[in-house]
């Protein structure tokens, strides 16, 4: 897409904007997020013209503008709350897709209405085991960046996300398992399958979603030597890349699981030494917490 052509665009569109649709203006927003070009009177013209014909949007108008203001970060409280509302008037006619970007919309912007998630949670429930990767993955996502707890919700994602494990990419099983862990949420089978998956695609995972994984395993208390062992092999030679928050949390998690892998902690200790300058006081504290266990 290009960026400068919808800036361009941008300007007679808003003198035209009673001329739009519902979806002309879905589709609108969704391009200016898609490039992100955050173009603020724009988007907030399009909402105020949303809210005047909001009782005639279809489910995925209404999902696909709560997702664009979401992804360009634009939290516009009138237009999120009417979404609210329309949305649980017609929720039986939300997929999977809606079900998933309208969650994790709200959850991108960190607004809890309990009402909106509990009807999307609902009306996930019975479908649930037909849901791809991706929309398993963000409803869990959006349940822990809310710090919002639906156990029907969870264990349902748990049983479903073990039915299409091999589906998962790396970002979907990092974000699924830190969001059970966030949510403390304990299911074996899950972690069982969540390792199994995360070993066979240990190379395509990024410093974050390494230590991300590691973290939740820690967190819960789930020892998994393999994964673990894998998780050592494919960060030792990266962590000149890692971050220091990324070695404290790393550090914390090899402790709180008692893997005491000497690579690893030799790598961690000389990243972390060049990263001390940078280091927040609860990396610190993680860190020199970690290696007093460990030794």
């Amino acid at each position: 897409m290009d960026a400068p052509l919808l800036s361009s665009i941008a300007a007679p569109s808003m003198s035209r904007l009673q001329e739009f649709d519902a979806p002309g203006l879905s589709n609108m927003a969704w391009a200016l997020a898609k490039c992100r070009v955050s173009d603020s009177p724009l988007l907030k013209a399009i909402a105020a013209r949303a809210l005047s014909s909001l009782e005639d949007w279809a489910a995925q108008h209404l999902s696909k503008i709560a997702w664009s203001f979401a992804t360009v970060r634009l939290s516009h409280t009138p237009l999120l709350d009417a979404i609210c509302w329309r949305a649980r008037a017609q929720i039986h006619e939300f997929s999977s897709q809606n079900i998933s970007n309208t969650a994790w919309s709200y959850a991108s912007l960190g607004v809890l209405d309990v009402p909106l998630l509990s009807a999307l949670a609902s009306e996930a429930l019975r479908p649930i085991r037909q849901f791809c990767a991706q929309h398993l993955s963000n409803p869990a996502w959006s349940c822990a960046t809310l710090v919002w707890r639906h156990p029907p919700l969870l264990t349902s994602i748990a049983s479903a996300s073990i039915a299409r494990i091999v589906d998962f990419d790396s970002q979907g099983l990092s974000n699924t398992v830190w969001s059970f862990a966030t949510c403390t949420w304990h299911d074996d089978p899950l972690m069982h399958a969540i390792s199994s998956a995360a070993i066979r695609l240990m190379r395509e995972f990024s410093s974050k979603h390494l230590v991300t994984t590691a973290w939740a395993f820690a967190f819960l208390v789930f020892d998994d030597a393999p994964l673990m062992d894998s998780i050592s092999a494919e960060s030792v030679p990266r962590m000149g890349s890692f971050e220091s928050r990324q070695l404290a949390n790393l550090a914390w998690s090899c402790a709180n699981l008692c893997y005491s892998d000497s690579p690893l902690l030799d790598a961690l200790a000389s990243a972390s030494m060049r990263l001390l300058p940078q280091c927040h006081t609860q990396d610190l504290q993680n860190t020199a917490w970690a290696y007093y266990m460990l030794s």
